[in-house]
């Protein structure tokens, strides 16, 4: 009666564990060790991998799709005593795995059980943790080099080398736009990093017209930024963008707008990036501190060009001529030609007809000069006046210049110039030229002044406005 209830009890207790081991939610399994058979499989488990019956296969293959035992297999590792635990990425199922390995009896001969927890989303998360504190500490690399590093270039090579290494990419540059005379845009690779073994492209990215790619533009959203996954995806909607990438063996690419004042400048960006090749966050921080950078070099250009030209005409200034003046003091003796250059009726105009009026008479004249003659030889020293300092030219070409600007002036404003220009081959200093050509000059305009009154007529009619007024000044 005893025995009978003990079996009872005994018959019940195996149920439940078999119940409990079928609807848990953890992979459970057991095979030979020796002949890698699988002896069992939870329902959890057929359920994962779609099986009915599990005789006859290995456990190598059913589980990890393999024709022969696993490298990593741990049978020589377990014991009955303890569980043997460890973690693994199973590339059939492409989940990640907690492990729990040990030696049990099996139907009266030795067996191995394992129990697999899948962590993925769990490992995913400390993986989505981890990359993001790879981040913000790369960011804070990023902008110690930004401060402490001696100049610039040196800040964004260093930091184009710390981003193409944390993203595991080929190339990390920078690309700056450039527009001419005409409003066309170019844009150049200035600055590269390349992985090992990867050719460099910058020299083949020169002056590049973004008319190459009219469709560039678009793939810019309201992030500012381009994050192509796969290029194919984009073969058929943007085929000359497809193209050119593909020229360049770019099988995807991460890309940060620079702006500068709401105007965009260029572009940081990554090609074939392997490692969080969707997170774009440390790209636009780098934008950021790049296009920073980019506007305090145009403040500080800005700044040395005022410093060193006039405003109102963009030529040189009084401090620009005088360094010149030092420098030429003691260089290698050339031809040279000096001309001074003083406008005729200045204040006149400006007493008669406003300042908009005056400025607009100084940068007509200031274009008829640089019509002529280079326009770094040409510099506005004062309100009405101009010299020219032109090296390496004969006296011929020199003079012959002078006439044609003189006689464009005059055709626009009769009677504008009072000009004195001085031609030394050698042996003469430029500050000497010009201070004898500065005589001259106002030699010339005390003919004009004295011609003008002695016909007591006023000058003649000029061909282009203001007409009026300028007869009226001189």
């Amino acid at each position: 009666m005893s025995s009978e209830h003990r079996d009872d009890t005994s018959d019940d207790e195996s149920l439940a564990e078999s119940t409990i081991v079928n609807e848990t939610d953890s992979f459970i399994y057991i095979s030979d060790p020796q002949t890698y058979d699988v002896l069992y499989v939870n329902n959890f488990g057929k359920r994962v991998l779609n099986l009915r019956d599990v005789r006859g296969h290995k456990c190598y293959r059913l589980f990890q799709g393999r024709e022969t035992p696993c490298e990593f297999c741990t049978n020589h590792l377990l014991g009955s005593e303890e569980f043997h635990t460890w973690e693994h990425l199973n590339e059939l199922t492409g989940r990640n795995y907690l492990l729990k390995d040990k030696l049990i009896e099996w139907k009266g001969r030795q067996a191995r059980l394992e129990v697999a927890v899948d962590i993925t989303d769990k490992e995913n998360t400390s993986r989505a943790v981890r990359d993001k504190l790879e981040m913000q500490r790369a960011l804070v690399d990023c902008l110690r080099i930004f401060y402490t590093a001696p100049t610039f270039n040196e800040a964004i090579n260093s930091i184009l080398r710390m981003l193409g290494s944390i993203h595991r990419a080929d190339r990390a540059y920078i690309f700056e736009y450039t527009d001419d005379e005409h409003g066309t845009v170019f844009c150049s690779n200035s600055h590269e990093w390349c992985a090992e073994n990867i050719k460099p492209q910058i020299d083949n990215l020169q002056n590049l017209s973004l008319d190459l790619l009219p469709d560039w533009k678009t793939f810019f959203g309201p992030e500012q930024s381009i994050a192509i996954r796969d290029i194919e995806l984009i073969k058929e909607s943007h085929p000359q963008t497809y193209d050119i990438l593909k020229m360049q063996e770019i099988k995807s690419l991460m890309i940060a707008q620079l702006n500068v004042d709401g105007v965009a400048t260029g572009f940081i960006g990554l090609d074939n990036p392997r490692h969080m090749g969707e997170d774009l966050s440390l790209l636009w921080s780098l934008s950021y501190f790049v296009t920073m950078e980019q506007q305090k070099q145009r403040m500080e250009s800005n700044i040395l060009f005022l410093s060193r030209h006039d405003s109102l005409t963009g030529l040189g200034n009084r401090h620009s001529y005088m360094r010149l003046l030092s420098e030429l003091e003691n260089a290698e003796n050339v031809e040279t030609g000096v001309a001074f250059v003083d406008l005729n009726g200045l204040k006149s105009l400006n007493d008669r007809e406003g300042h908009t009026a005056g400025d607009i008479f100084l940068k007509t004249m200031g274009e008829v000069f640089t019509r002529h003659f280079r326009k770094d030889e040409v510099f506005r020293i004062g309100g009405d006046e101009f010299v020219i300092v032109s090296r390496g030219i004969s006296a011929h070409r020199f003079k012959k210049k002078i006439r044609a600007m003189r006689d464009e002036a005059d055709a626009l404003y009769p009677g504008a110039l009072a000009l004195g220009s001085v031609w030394k081959k050698s042996g003469t200093s430029p500050s000497e030229m010009a201070r004898l050509a500065d005589k001259r000059m106002y030699a010339d305009k005390r003919r004009h002044y004295r011609d003008r009154n002695r016909n007591d007529q006023p000058a003649r009619a000029c061909r282009s406005a203001p007409s009026d007024t300028m007869q009226k000044a001189l």
